[in-house]
């Protein structure tokens, strides 16, 4: 099963019946950054990937509350859950 398949047979379905409003506390695809700039010294700049939460929950707008990452069956939680905390670092969560 895909990311994608995971996020919208299992999560999206926990968090609905957990009680979570989709139009004002969850966020799909969330941006975490613009993605970093590199310069290769030359004076060509580019930039790279846009980091993205694949959900992020709100307790109220702009108050984000929680990352949830996905991940496919056959790889690690533990990927999954650095992945987020990096994300909530990112975010400047206040733990």
């Amino acid at each position: 099963m895909s990311e994608r398949n995971t996020i919208r047979t299992e999560i999206l379905p926990a968090i609905f019946s957990a009680g979570w409003d989709s139009k004002t506390q969850i966020s799909e695809d969330y941006p975490i950054n613009a993605g970093r700039i590199y310069d290769d010294g030359s004076g060509n700049v580019r930039r790279g990937k846009i980091l993205r939460a694949d959900i992020v929950l709100f307790y109220k707008k702009n108050i984000p509350l929680a990352v949830v990452e996905a991940k496919r069956r056959s790889k690690s939680s533990g990927t999954g859950i650095q992945q987020a905390i990096n994300y909530m670092n990112k975010l400047k969560f206040y733990r």
